[in-house]
């Protein structure tokens, strides 16, 4: 065997054994416990009995209508706010995009919960940065977060920055890549600034917007942290995604079985929609 064939196994091991170790083995074990009865000491087989007990429960498909608002709220930030923003930053010059992403990029560097923190004491009732705000304004406080109608387009608010920020990046990025030329050619030949972006720039940048897609769409169907650490999923379950529910079910309730039929129906729609996702950015590939 040659020294090439002996050493890409070898620096493969590493990833192969951490993908193994954190993600096969605990997911393949998630789908054993979904079909029993979870006991300190045994476990008893009931089947589909979880699937169907989850089936039934109407706070899973709250969950799921949580999930899908979450989801639209990222699809709507990546698709159209960040792309009309990233278009606006394209007509200035390299230094000032650099300066205004790096501004807008700042929270990232900050760890999620400090950020969550920082956010808890703008939506704070009734003395937060936000009431304090709208009293000014004349607009009497609310309790953002502790408003079934509210808390929800909180959250959606807090997760708007960080997806409107990294897909700006990409959407810049990817038009600053366009060839000049054949911009300066259609403007020659009179095409107003409309027909630019629909028919040039846009189609040019589908790549980068069938990848946010894809990665915006499964971000959302993770979205733990922000209903855990803002809401605790309430006010009366307006904020509890699909993955918080996985949370409650398996360590707030102790229903294990519960809690892996719900993670491997999850795994299983994430890992259906990464393959539809990427067939169809293969496809656009050529």
């Amino acid at each position: 065997m040659s020294r090439q064939k002996i050493w890409g196994p070898v620096f493969l091991a590493p990833a192969l054994i951490l993908l193994l170790s954190f993600y096969i083995i605990p997911f393949s074990y998630a789908i054993r416990l979904s079909f029993y009865d979870v006991g300190l000491t045994k476990d008893v087989w009931i089947g589909l009995g979880n699937y169907r007990a989850l089936l039934k429960e109407s706070g899973f498909w709250d969950a799921i209508r949580v999930t899908g608002k979450f989801a639209v709220v990222h699809v709507f930030f990546s698709m159209v706010v960040a792309y009309g923003l990233g278009l606006a930053l394209s007509k200035f010059g390299s230094r000032f995009r650099g300066s205004v992403l790096t501004l807008y990029r700042i929270p990232v560097i900050f760890t999620g919960i400090a950020t969550i923190v920082v956010w808890r004491w703008f939506f704070r009732f009734p003395d937060g940065g936000l009431n304090n705000l709208s009293t000014l304004l004349g607009v009497p406080a609310v309790s953002w977060l502790g408003n079934p109608v509210t808390a929800a387009w909180a959250i959606g608010l807090v997760l708007a920055g960080s997806i409107t920020s990294g897909a700006m990046l990409l959407y810049v990025i990817a038009i600053s890549q366009i060839d000049k030329e054949m911009i300066e050619a259609a403007k020659i030949d009179g095409a107003s600034e409309f027909q630019l972006i629909r028919y040039i720039i846009t189609p040019l940048t589908q790549r980068v917007r069938l990848y946010l897609l894809l990665v915006y769409i499964i971000a959302a169907l993770n979205i733990w942290e922000h209903p855990f650490f803002l809401t605790s999923g309430g006010p009366l379950g307006s904020t509890t995604t699909i993955m918080y529910k996985i949370y409650d079910k398996a360590l707030i309730e102790g229903n294990l079985g519960m809690g892996s039929a719900l993670t491997t129906l999850v795994t299983l729609v994430i890992l259906l929609l990464a393959y539809v996702l990427i067939r169809c950015l293969r496809e656009f590939l050529g």
